[in-house]
């Protein structure tokens, strides 16, 4: 049998996800066991975890549609305007 820790993660996040568990009816270590069963059985579930959220999605799609861009004609204005000049 292999036992883990959560090591790496800092004490308030665990205590604030036990508690979120508990209040879900289930406790930490369940739903810890159930996702790493869910991904050795479904490698794809890792994915959900590398999609952009809502501000990362509107941020792509200003700049796709060039809002709140600043557009530079040199490297050197560039450099300037984020001060490395």
């Amino acid at each position: 049998m292999v036992t883990a820790t959560l090591s790496g993660i800092p004490v308030a996040t665990k205590r604030a996800a036990a508690a979120n568990a508990k209040a879900a009816g289930s406790d930490l270590p369940t739903l810890v066991r159930g996702f790493v069963s869910q991904l050795a059985r479904e490698p794809e579930a890792a994915q959900e975890y590398r999609r952009p959220n809502a501000v990362t999605l509107k941020a792509i799609r200003d700049a796709e549609q060039g809002i709140g861009l600043t557009r530079f004609t040199s490297i050197e204005e560039l450099r300037k305007a984020v001060g490395w000049d």
